[in-house]
């Protein structure tokens, strides 16, 4: 197809899907008046304007317009068992039977960190929090506390979380993310303190002779490796079993902490992406998202 062929078959389309999605159109109209942007989770947003879901069932969602669809997305993969799970809902129901908040700890915390202690190699201990952004922070913080150290490694592409630590070089443009063998730390938007870029060093990703020249130049001064063992931000690319080897390998020999982000990659197995590839890290990030 040539460019303007291109052109006029997007042209099409949009209006097509501007026309049998009025009701979304004109509900996220409204949501302009009090949300920035009209929506406060980007994930979820795309252009002209996203869907607005009126009710959903098993692996089916229907939008403010009755236009049904086969929901392939599943709330970024945390909704294993479809929408509505009779199961998952009569648990809810009984649970709210008995309250839902309280300024107290209740008897599933402790069943619930027993679990993930049983279920996942590395854990020994849990500390729950609200999100996966809160997790890798926490993990981070815990990793710069203990080794008294700063600097983090991350891959180039890989989202951790919404928080200056590690919101560097997710997307980064082009003509700014530099070497594709040794990429540069960019800031992914206005407000950032300009110095996280000078906490953090940025390697490859799947690409373990390049990560380990990276980690062993900063080896001195590195408090931990984060990484996602399936790289969600990127179209869900699995890491080469390899690849994982060498980090755990490598930061063994050096001391310094191996942070794995599975936020996304815990539904890899039962006992998440460790289990699955058979590697151990230090500090693990879990999340419901």
């Amino acid at each position: 197809m040539t460019k303007q062929e291109i052109s006029d078959s997007l042209r099409a389309e949009r209006a097509r899907y501007v026309a049998s999605n009025a009701g979304s159109g004109s509900k996220h109209e409204e949501a302009r008046q009090w949300l920035p942007g009209g929506d406060s989770r980007n994930s979820i947003f795309w252009g002209p304007f996203p869907i607005y879901v009126s009710r959903a069932e098993g692996s089916k969602i229907v939008d403010l317009d009755g236009n049904e669809r086969v929901d392939f997305i599943n709330n970024m993969t945390t909704l294993i068992l479809g929408h509505r799970h009779p199961a998952v809902i009569d648990a809810l129901r009984e649970q709210l039977e008995r309250g839902v908040s309280y300024p107290a700890p209740t008897p599933l915390v402790v069943e619930w960190g027993e679990l993930m202690c049983e279920r996942v190699p590395s854990l020994d201990k849990v500390r729950f929090v609200n999100s996966g952004t809160e997790a890798t922070l926490n993990a981070i913080r815990a990793a710069r506390a203990f080794s008294g150290k700063n600097l983090l490694a991350k891959c180039e592409g890989a989202y951790h979380g919404n928080h200056d630590a590690v919101q560097i070089s997710v997307t980064p443009a082009v003509g700014m993310a530099g070497d594709a063998e040794s990429p540069d730390a960019v800031l992914m938007t206005r407000g950032m303190t300009p110095r996280s870029a000078d906490e953090i060093v940025i390697m490859p990703y799947n690409d373990l002779e390049n990560a380990e020249r990276v980690i062993r130049e900063h080896a001195d001064e590195l408090a931990a490796v984060i990484v996602e063992p399936i790289n969600g931000q990127c179209g869900m690319v699995p890491a080469e079993p390899e690849f994982l080897d060498g980090l755990r390998r490598l930061t063994s020999e050096l001391g310094i902490l191996l942070i794995f982000d599975e936020v996304i990659a815990f539904r890899a197995s039962r006992g998440g992406a460790q289990e699955y590839y058979g590697v151990t890290a230090g500090l693990d990030a879990v999340s419901g998202r």
